[in-house]
């Protein structure tokens, strides 16, 4: 092997370890039971209630739920709002929201406001509604029953069950912890995988569980088992295969990993495309009448 391969397998390792090191410290400080964020503006309450939303006509309101490691936490280079009608969900109550999301560690910007904007400059909806559940340098395993971060995902659900807000689609954007090691098992990943959208779709049986294809690691190999995975999991009844974000790389990462102002954006618009036919197709079934 080259010394310069060897260098940068070496300072990737680094990279890695030091990101593990700093989730474990994160988790400490921050158990993942515990709402809100670390820093940041404080929320504005929103006007509006959860029980006003709830009453909107299906087909005027949209629930979406976030979950998985840091790229679907707060670690986008800027923040963000999602402007009018976008709300955030803490504790049962709605806040506007702006980064960064509740329910999410980091302290930085997030996908989910952008896409919300998205969602919002479409004028299909009275009322967007965000809810994360997000961990820096998570595995799969750790968001599955009895996972150490599952705590989190468990009240968020339970939080929309509360309050009536069901949610529509559950997006997952997890797989760089995975697909750093090669050799990483994609039936393992699928598993766990598996094991989330089945408790989620237990609470939830109506919702679209979307699976992102996500692995992008600084300059390490892709572990296309984890890829395959992740299609394969998107592929599974009452599922959909999500956005490609590897191919976000470059100037759309401020670190190699995390995503720069740009390549946030570019994420959300991702997103906005793969949601944009399941949201007209789930507007058919709510509007039409049903026929005998």
């Amino acid at each position: 092997m080259q010394a310069s391969s060897r260098r940068r397998i070496i300072s990737t390792s680094a990279v890695f370890l030091g990101g593990v090191l700093a989730g474990i410290a994160l988790q400490h400080h921050w158990p993942v039971g515990r709402w809100g964020r670390q820093s940041g503006p404080a929320l504005q309450p929103a006007q509006v209630s959860t029980a006003q939303v709830a009453a909107l006509p299906a087909h005027r309101r949209l629930i979406v739920v976030a979950v998985g490691q840091s790229n679907a936490a707060n670690y986008a280079a800027t923040r963000a709002s999602g402007g009018a009608g976008v709300y955030a969900l803490q504790r049962g109550q709605l806040f506007h929201a702006s980064d960064p999301l509740p329910g999410a560690d980091g302290e930085r910007g997030s996908i989910w406001t952008r896409l919300g904007a998205q969602l919002a400059a479409s004028q299909q909806f009275d009322a967007i509604v965000l809810a994360v559940a997000a961990r820096g340098s998570s595995f799969a395993r750790d968001w599955a029953p009895g996972g150490r971060t599952f705590p989190l995902l468990e009240a968020t659900l339970t939080d929309l069950q509360r309050t009536g807000l069901a949610p529509d689609f559950i997006l997952w954007h997890q797989g760089e912890s995975e697909g750093l090691n090669a050799t990483a098992s994609g039936a393992d990943y699928l598993a766990a995988v598996q094991a989330v959208q089945s408790h989620c779709q237990q609470m939830f049986p109506n919702s679209i569980f979307v699976v992102a294809q996500a692995t992008l690691y600084y300059d390490a190999p892709r572990n296309e088992q984890i890829r395959l995975a992740q299609r394969t999991a998107g592929a599974l009844p009452r599922a959909a295969v999500g956005p490609d974000l590897d191919q976000l790389d470059g100037d759309n990462r401020s670190d190699g990993v995390h995503f720069s102002a740009r390549g946030a954006t570019a994420a959300a618009e991702l997103w906005f495309a793969t949601l944009r036919p399941l949201i007209e197709r789930r507007r058919e079934a709510q509007v039409l009448p049903s026929h005998p």
